[in-house]
Parts: structure tokens; sequence; C-alpha cells
């Protein structure tokens, strides 16, 4: 006889990883634009701040795409990756802001 609680009650699906990938990016995001609100002057255009914001995405993204499936799902990868990304937001704040080929 089969167990019928395996499929009476089926676990929940696990999060796909481009569910986890967002989830992430929203969190680095959030933390990115709380340093920019702290650390940018006040004088910076919102075009300014999103673009230092937009520039630490971009290179969450890469990072993130890198990483196998078990290291997405490690809080402290995350804690050290958004760590990184504060560090990476107050330096482009400190040289000015995101330089830009025109």
């Amino acid at each position: 006889m089969r167990d019928r609680r395996i499929y009476s009650n089926p676990e929940p699906e696990a999060a796909s990883r481009s569910e986890i990938e967002s989830e992430i990016l929203q969190q680095v995001r959030e933390e990115v634009q709380e340093a920019i609100l702290l650390h940018a002057p006040q004088s910076w255009t919102q075009a300014k701040r999103e673009a230092v914001e937009e520039s630490v995405l971009a290179e969450s993204r890469l990072v993130i795409e890198a990483l196998s499936t078990n290291e997405l799902g490690s809080t402290s990868a995350l804690r050290s990756h958004i760590g990184r990304a504060i560090d990476e937001t107050k330096r482009l704040i400190r040289q000015g802001g995101v330089r830009t080929t025109s």
C-alpha cells in the first residue's frame, strides 16, 4: 500500500533559480539605495544616483549569474555580496559618480 501522506500533502515547489536571483537582486538594490541616500551628496541629481545604482546592480547580476545554486542559497555569501555592493556604491560616490563615455 502506498503512503497516502506523500500524495495528499505534496511539499511546496522549491523556488526557481530566477526567483532566487530576483530576490537577491532586490535585497542588493534596497541596500544600495540606502547607501546612496546616506552617502551621496544631496546636490546629486536623481539621474546621477540612479546611474550609481544601476552600475552596482549590473556588476551584481554578473556575480549572481556565476554562482552555483548552492552558493545562491548561502546566507553568508549573500551578506558578503551585499557588503561588497555597498562598498562599491561608496567608492563610486567618493569618485563623484559613474564615469560615462560620451
